[in-house]
């Protein structure tokens, strides 16, 4: 099933650092926790690709760098290169045998069966097939063993060496025992994931924490143009201002209610530029109330918003089915002054990616999406019907009580 481009959407412009180095090879994306959401940022990020999804891989034929790619989409843990499709399995063999001849000195390696609840026997039984027929020939081979589960981690891919001196096989079935192949090229950076989440000095633990693989995939999903400024009205530490600077925007404004969160920002802002050495951009954070329209905002320049919301308190476990419903409406009140606000000043066609919080099977997007709408809102599902019902992506880890629900709007003004 191929996701066709939207229509009014052009190919990326060739100066654009994702594109211009791949000549339009068959890859691989291998998504992250939530693939739903994965899916709609490389569907964003490639507008004009051919996209095939099989949760949880997504192939598309597209003209990239891998390893300058990997490091701009937040839900991708692995970039793999297609070498065949429709593969028996001696042919699978002779391939994978033939691709770890190419490696000089010792062979690392290891194997991945993606599609299946029953790989881990078949994925081990082809890497020690082809450790056996290597060694056979006297080479000195290293098999990374899968240690009982189907897939290897990305980390352990990363710290086998397996997509830089060794090679990580990636397979996934076709069918009448066929049978496609690709080889990881490249790897999510998650230790510099993890610095930018743990190492921030501006932190507020208590009042929960943007992830920043998330922040990145709700920037490329909003497909904001990087020279149009990008604003987010409840910046909180500044993780989405400092993944859009990591991601090239230009012209950044943040503002929150909180003076605490202003100035976890700026510290934040400064920290990663000195780290990443990055290009200065134009940034403007201040204390706001976006109740209000914003004065400090070049409305000429504005491209869109991408934003999470204060979310309400910190939950403890014990709230009764009335709290969480009551919390569910304040916050409601909350999110529609915003949009209001939003209303007053954004142009035409703007998109809005916005976070709406779940508690428990509460659902505040429930209670502010008829409202939205009559603001002259319209809801841009993130993946076509045919890959989700849904027009919004979930983020939830099993162990938290508060799930966020990634929605995409675009200010379409009625004319009055």
């Amino acid at each position: 099933m191929a996701l066709k481009p939207p229509p009014q959407r052009q190919p990326q412009p060739k100066n654009n650092p994702t594109a211009g180095k791949g000549n339009g090879r068959r890859w691989w994306f291998v998504l992250g926790r939530e693939p739903l959401l994965s899916a709609a940022e490389i569907a964003a990020v490639f507008p004009m690709a051919k996209i095939i999804y099989t949760p949880p891989i997504l192939m598309a034929t597209a003209d990239f760098d891998p390893k300058q790619t990997i490091q701009q989409l937040g839900g991708t843990v692995k970039i793999a290169e297609e070498m065949g499709s429709g593969l028996v399995e001696a042919d699978l063999l002779d391939q994978m045998a033939e691709e770890l001849g190419r490696v000089e000195g010792k062979i690392h390696f290891g194997v991945s069966f993606y599609g299946t609840k029953n790989g881990v026997s078949q994925a081990e039984k082809w890497g020690l097939a082809l450790k056996k027929r290597l060694k056979a020939n006297g080479k000195s081979v290293r098999y990374v063993d899968n240690r009982g589960v189907a897939t290897l981690s990305s980390a352990t891919v990363l710290h086998n060496g397996l997509a830089e001196r060794g090679r990580e096989f990636i397979i996934v079935p076709t069918g009448d025992k066929k049978y496609a192949l690709a080889k990881t090229v490249a790897i999510q950076p998650l230790e510099a994931f993890s610095e930018r989440d743990f190492g921030r000095p501006g932190r507020d633990d208590a009042s929960g924490l943007l992830p920043p693989k998330l922040a990145m995939m709700m920037i490329n999903c909003a497909g904001v143009p990087k020279n149009k400024i990008l604003y987010d009205p409840s910046c909180g530490s500044g993780t989405i201002l400092t993944e859009a600077m990591l991601l090239g925007y230009t012209q950044l404004f943040g503002s929150d209610i909180s003076a605490k969160a202003v100035e976890d920002t700026k510290k934040n802002f400064a920290w990663m530029q000195n780290k990443a050495g990055a290009t200065q951009p134009r940034v403007t954070i201040f204390e706001y109330d976006i109740q209000k329209p914003p004065t400090q905002l070049d409305l000429q320049q504005l491209g869109g918003i991408v934003s999470e919301p204060f979310m309400g308190p910190p939950l403890k476990g014990r709230e009764t089915l009335q709290q969480l419903q009551q919390t569910a409406r304040e916050l409601a009140t909350l999110y529609l002054a915003t949009f209001r606000s939003l209303a007053s000043f954004l142009p035409k066609g703007a998109p809005v990616v916005y976070i709406f919080p779940r508690f428990s099977g509460v659902r505040t997007a429930e209670l502010v999406l008829p409202k939205i709408k009559k603001m002259d809102f319209k809801v841009v599902p993130l993946l076509p019907a045919e890959f989700s019902p849904e027009p919004f992506a979930l983020y939830q880890r099993p162990d938290q009580r508060v799930g966020r629900e990634i929605w995409k709007f675009s200010f379409e003004k009625a004319t009055r």
